[in-house]
């Protein structure tokens, strides 16, 4: 499993070898809980408190994630398991011609899901 994918289970998750080694410095920290975020909708784990940046109150600006389908230069994203709507996505031209991607989840449409590492990664 790639830290893009989507899993229906957090435990499934959280077990995975990937999120193990993410995930290490925090349990040698002594940081044991990690925060996932679901659709509000159906619970499907879309991302992780790692990939969000807060824009304001009302949005997260999020990494692009392998399950978001994109078609055009601007559009919807939708939670893969039940199709709600729960952001949008733009790409823009930067001055020097680069591609700049912004990816904003709206925060009601999705869920915190707080889990305690320690009691799932051994």
């Amino acid at each position: 499993m790639a830290m893009g994918d989507v899993v229906r289970d957090p435990k499934e998750f959280i077990r995975s070898e990937v999120v193990k080694k993410i995930f290490a410095s925090k349990l040698a920290e002594g940081n044991a809980n990690v925060t996932l975020y679901g659709c509000s909708k159906c619970d499907r784990v879309l991302f992780t408190k790692l990939h969000v940046s807060p824009v304001d109150d009302e949005f997260f600006n999020v990494e692009r994630m392998a399950w978001m389908k994109m078609g055009q230069v601007e559009g919807t994203i939708s939670c893969v398991e039940c199709s709600q709507d729960i952001g949008r996505y733009q790409l823009s031209n930067t001055p020097t011609g680069r591609i700049k991607p912004l990816f904003l989840v709206h925060q009601l449409k999705v869920k915190p899901i707080v889990l305690r590492l320690g009691t799932l990664v051994t």
